[in-house]
């Protein structure tokens, strides 16, 4: 399992779960403009906290395009 722990200024939400299926590809564009592209058979759960935004891999492949902290 993969973590990745984040500091943007956003206001705590549910956990957001994205999955792709086999032969499938998905790129999720996140709130603080970060970028989320998902292979195939892959599923990430992405949590915003009062401090922190948590993404965790838990199975499969995914890449990264971090916006700069504006801060």
């Amino acid at each position: 399992m993969v973590g990745v722990v984040l500091k943007p200024n956003l206001a705590p939400t549910d956990t957001l779960a994205y999955v792709t299926e086999t032969g499938q590809q998905k790129t999720i564009d996140l709130s603080d403009g970060s970028k989320i592209f998902l292979n195939t058979a892959s599923h990430v759960e992405v949590r915003y906290g009062p401090r922190a935004r948590t993404i965790k891999l838990l199975s499969g492949e995914a890449f990264f395009d971090v916006a700069k902290d504006r801060n």
